[in-house]
């Protein structure tokens, strides 16, 4: 017998990428304190992806390269903050300028780089809604 109230709660997403060990850097993003089970965000401006953090890397037509991974996670972390109502809206035109920085930093050419942050400051905006992480969650009986 099927008990209604006994719900599976899951996440209908796929993920490209899983971190397999912490990983800290310097991303310069200042005077925030952050500490989830997902990531870390350093008033001193250091970033940390937690062991099994999963992200999609960079969307769109996007190949996936050293010039862009790192950058890439940076950027879904702090799209993901944005959406858990962790960091203000006011920070996504930083993480956008940071992806393009980042991406160049790690060898991308410059034009490649700026397309890049063309589209996540014209296309990003969906992606960045305060309380809308939880969105692919869903239940089933």
């Amino acid at each position: 017998m099927i008990d209604p109230t006994n719900k599976l709660i899951y996440r209908k997403r796929k993920y490209k990428y899983q971190v397999v060990e912490d990983y800290t850097s310097f991303y310069g993003l200042m005077g925030y304190d952050i500490d989830n089970q997902y990531y870390k965000i350093s008033p001193d401006g250091f970033l940390t992806a937690k062991w099994l953090y999963a992200w999609d890397g960079c969307s769109g037509p996007t190949l996936d390269d050293d010039t862009n991974m790192v950058p890439g996670l940076h950027h879904d972390i702090i799209y993901q903050a944005i959406r858990r109502g962790e960091l203000p809206l006011s920070v996504k035109p930083f993480a956008d300028d940071k992806l393009k920085e980042e991406m160049i930093e790690r060898g991308a050419p410059k034009w490649r780089a700026q397309m890049y942050h063309d589209g996540v400051t014209v296309g990003g905006d969906s992606s960045c809604v305060p309380g809308t992480d939880g969105d692919d969650i869903r239940e089933a009986v």
